[in-house]
């Protein structure tokens, strides 16, 4: 009460002369009986608190024992006093309270008797043997509850036998006999009007006690009553404070020994101070559903004798304390029928038995079991004792649970951000895989394990690392539903059988090829998308996976899920990144190529003027029938000016975007041996000079066909076969392989040469760039990438210093599936009336020249307008008219000539190669358009393909 001076406990003579404002009052009570109040008060404005009340209703405990043991001991000293009075009236047989004096005094007294002080204990109808004199029985000697004591203990009065041998109460009167006891003297020991004792005295000779001499005696039982209750109560005070100082020591524990083993010892430890000489053991209920699990023992020599580790709840003892949350007591777990077993219980010596549930609240959290190996009694001051004891033990081993809990969480916590920031810093997807396998296993204690990821296109779950299984695991395909992966893969929801082999999730072939007996598994989810499944494995039944364990592997999962998803789309960046990189790469080669290209067909455009006007001067020099010694010059100047027009086309070909001719299906085997055989002199006669050797190993197979240019399909092949016997000047192995992809066919060239550098590589496409010396021109892999780019196709190259180089080659497939026919060569018509249009006035003179030399009337004009005048006087049977000219092109003469003759037939002569730069869309117009410097043959081969009326006369 912490207003005390305003309230109406407050009296008149307390308020006058105290300053009392706070007051704290509280019982003594004992065994529920008021014996007192105390009373505690603060001055000065001072308040109480709920502790302050706790901490006086505990001393106010203890106080009223400790003043029944004062009033007790008073009573005994009182009783005391009035025994010696009577003592000294019966000439003054005893001097105190000791039993054995007082045993001492009535041998003497009946001269040769025996005198035994016997207990009874009712609850298992016994008689102990408490103090004897003359050696008849032993202490500790117990017999039933029968013959003469059983009779003095039933009606409560002495009971005297002057012939015990013969005497019919005496059912074992033949063993008095036995051992010369003639006389029996059995008189009560009571206390409060219960018998709890008989004072008993046998003679050896026939003997009388007359009634004095009994009345004597019976002071003597009176005397042990009291000499017994004391030392009863003497104990009883003891024990009872040393209950208390356990029970201090147990609440002072409670805020220090958070460690599971330490508490449970402790808590033992205070059993055994509160019930002494006992052994105890506390048993752990983890929750509905669980067995009861032993976390302590004491008092026992070998805890797993006997009774299991753990319990199913409802058997024995504990089963009832279950059922009921009340305390159970058992006087003789011997002989108990519930007590399950006895056996056991027999073999450690055990008597008593007392089961106390552990309450938290409304919860049972476990039970305490405490065994004496003598008999005990469990009185009720005592079980409401041990009563408030198991409440303190709960509340220990509550506190010690949820702090090892916390304890292992943390540490299991910080093991899964351990293993996640592992993870997560591991971007390749593959190593990535391995280590979450390897760190479940690991979190889990797990013996073996599968990772599986879910393919969306086969709708099947496959198997990506396996942990403690042989390569056949790799072979495993799940579906939905089938065994414990495909169900979780299902459900979306983890699982746990701990029965796998007689389970319905168990499969042939993994009941024929691993050995696990039990499984936990969890789905790998991201964002409610299915990645995968994990699943561990353990191979042996006495370790079943619990609940904890798929709270942490569920909690693993999480993060991993994230992770591979971050390695996926690591992995997707980077192959974006890649093609990205690499599409500028072959954008800015092709930027390249095409500047150098414009370049070039300007400069080609030039020379291959220059080389028309050489070749046509020299054919028409050898059609007018030089003589010998000139021919032959004409030959060599012949052969230069080809060769010139051989660099030239080299030249031109940075400035084609396409196939100079229409792509059609062919064969590429055959191109392939064909280049081989063109390159022969190269890698294989060459190096046998100087004794060396190059392998070619061709694996073609049956290639689909493929859209390309034969000719130019073979210039690639032998730029490459080339390149690759540079790279092995001792000797090695090349290997062409063919195979058909979703993508096209594939050619790959695989080299063991000296390879190159990354820095080399990524410049071998550049025009002019040669890593060979004066014995390159630099221009070969250009060329090929040239003609791939045209043929829409693609070339790659990989390569490492001292590895070799494999270069891959991707064609487009044809859809046709068949090779173009051949065309037939076409018939020459006789002559034809041709219109020549040039600027070039050398050009248009030979040509013109070579073009009657062979029975042709052509009509020469120097530009496009001149042109377009001469043909509208003067019909004619085809049109040759050069491309590039000043004011009127080619393209806006043939644009002219077809508004007017729209069967005309027009060939194009350009010098800038055989397709004029950014001029596809006017293809249509022209009928044909070749390139200078253009040979004679060729030259007629058009004009009668193109008018092939009437055939043209041997020149």
């Amino acid at each position: 009460m912490n207003d005390y001076r305003t309230s109406r406990y407050a009296n008149l003579v307390t308020l006058q002369h105290t300053q009392l404002t706070a007051s704290l009052g509280e019982p003594l009570l004992y065994r529920e009986e008021l014996i007192g109040a105390i009373t505690v008060s603060h001055e000065g404005g001072r308040c109480f608190t709920g502790e302050d009340q706790e901490l006086v209703r505990l001393f106010a405990t203890q106080a009223a024992i400790a003043i029944e043991n004062a009033r007790l001991y008073d009573t005994a000293l009182r009783r005391g006093e009035e025994l010696e009075a009577l003592l000294r009236a019966t000439r003054s047989i005893m001097s105190g309270l000791d039993l054995e004096g007082i045993l001492a005094e009535a041998a003497a007294m009946v001269g040769t008797a025996r005198v035994r002080v016997t207990l009874v204990d009712r609850a298992v109808r016994l008689l102990r043997v408490a103090r004897v004199t003359g050696g008849l029985v032993a202490p500790g000697t117990e017999y039933p509850l029968e013959n003469l004591s059983g009779l003095v203990v039933t009606s409560g009065e002495l009971v005297f036998s002057p012939q015990v041998a013969t005497d019919p109460r005496a059912h074992f009167g033949s063993r008095y006999a036995e051992f010369g006891i003639v006389t029996y003297l059995g008189l009560p020991i009571k206390i409060r009007g219960e018998v709890i004792g008989i004072l008993i005295i046998t003679t050896t000779a026939s003997r009388e006690y007359p009634p004095e001499e009994l009345a004597y005696l019976t002071s003597f039982a009176d005397c042990a009553a009291i000499a017994i209750e004391n030392a009863r109560l003497h104990e009883a005070t003891s024990h009872r404070a040393q209950q208390f100082a356990s029970l201090n020591e147990l609440t002072r524990a409670l805020t220090t020994d958070l460690d599971p083993y330490v508490a449970s010892q402790r808590i033992l430890t205070a059993a055994q101070t509160l019930i002494p000489a006992s052994a105890g053991r506390l048993w752990e209920y983890p929750g509905e559903g669980e067995t009861l699990r032993l976390v302590g023992d004491s008092g026992f020599q070998d805890p797993e004798g006997g009774q299991a580790f753990r319990l199913r709840l409802g058997e024995g003892l504990v089963g009832i304390s279950a059922r009921t949350r009340q305390p159970v007591i058992s006087s003789a777990v011997t002989r108990d029928p519930r007590f399950l077993d006895q056996a056991w219980a027999e073999s450690k010596g055990l008597v008593a038995s007392i089961v106390l549930p552990l309450l938290h609240g409304e919860r049972v959290t476990g039970f305490l079991s405490i065994f004496t190996r003598a008999p005990h009694d469990f009185i009720a001051e005592e079980v409401e004792l041990l009563r408030s004891f198991a409440a303190q033990a709960a509340i220990a081993t509550e506190n010690a649970r949820l702090y090892q809990q916390e304890q292992v969480r943390r540490k299991e916590l910080e093991a899964v951000r351990s293993v996640s920031e592992e993870i997560t810093r591991e971007m390749d997807l593959t190593a990535l895989l391995r280590l979450i396998l390897e760190r479940a296993v690991e979190l889990a204690d797990g013996d073996t394990g599968v990772l599986y990821l879910w393919s969306e296109d086969t709708q099947r779950l496959i198997p990506k690392n396996g942990h403690g299984y042989g390569e056949w695991v790799a072979e495993v395909r799940l579906r939905l539903e089938e065994g414990v992966s495909g169900t979780v893969a299902a459900r979306r929801q983890g699982l746990i059988v701990n029965d796998f082999r007689s389970s319905p999730y168990a499969t042939p072939l993994w009941l024929g090829r691993s050995r696990q007996v039990a499984a936990l598994s969890e789905p790998l989810l991201y964002r409610d998308r299915l990645v995968g499944v994990i699943t561990i494995s353990r191979e042996d039944s006495r370790c079943p996976f619990t609940a904890e364990d798929q709270r942490l592997l569920r909690l693993f999962v999480t993060q991993a899920a994230i992770a591979i998803e971050n390695a996926r789309l690591f992995a997707e960046l980077n192959e974006s990144y890649a093609q990205v990189q690499q599409a500028q790469e072959e954008l800015v080669r092709s930027e390249k190529l095409r500047g150098l290209g414009q370049m070039a067909a300007g400069i080609a455009h030039d020379l291959n003027n220059m080389l028309a006007a050489i070749l046509g001067q020299v054919e028409l020099l050898k059609l007018r029938g030089a003589p010998p010694d000139v021919r032959d010059g004409l030959a060599t100047l012949e052969t230069a000016a080809s060769d010139g027009a051989q660099v030239v086309h080299r030249l031109q070909d940075f400035a084609r975007q396409r196939a100079a001719s229409p792509l059609a299906p062919m064969d590429l085997a055959p191109a392939v041996h064909e280049a081989l055989e063109i390159t022969r002199p190269r890698w294989q006669d060459e190096l046998q000079q100087r004794g060396k050797t190059i392998a070619i190993h061709a694996a073609l197979g049956d290639l689909p066909l493929i859209l390309g240019h034969a000719p130019e399909i073979r210039e690639v092949l032998t730029n490459l076969i080339f390149n690759a016997v540079d790279a092995m000047p001792d000797g090695g192995r090349l290997t062409l392989a063919g195979a058909a992809t979703l993508s096209g066919v594939t050619l790959t060239l695989t080299d063991t040469g000296v390879g190159m550098a990354e820095d080399v590589r990524q410049k071998i496409f550049e025009p002019f760039f040669t890593t060979k010396g004066v014995r390159g021109t630099g221009l070969g892999l250009a060329v090929v990438y040239s003609i791939l780019e045209r043929h829409g196709g693609r070339v790659a190259v990989a390569s490492a210093p001292g590895q070799g180089t494999t270069v891959t080659l991707t064609f487009q497939a044809s859809a046709a599936g068949l090779a173009a026919p051949a065309v037939a060569p076409p018939l020459r018509p006789a002559s034809r009336r041709l219109l020549l249009i040039d600027d070039e006035p050398l050009v248009r003179t030979i040509l013109g020249s070579l073009l009657r030399a062979m029975g042709h009337t052509v009509t020469e004009a120097a530009s496009g307008a001149d042109g377009l005048a001469t043909l509208a006087a003067h019909p004619v049977d085809c049109v040759l008219t050069d491309l590039g000219m000043p004011e009127m092109t080619g393209w806006d003469v043939a644009r002219a000539v077809r508004a007017q003759h729209p069967l005309l037939p027009i060939v194009l002569l350009t010098g800038w190669g055989e397709q004029a730069p950014g001029d596809v869309a006017e293809m249509p117009l022209a009928d044909r358009v070749l390139g200078k410097p253009v040979r004679l043959e060729e030259l007629l081969d058009t004009i009668a393909e193109l008018t092939p009326e009437t055939p043209r006369p041997k020149p």
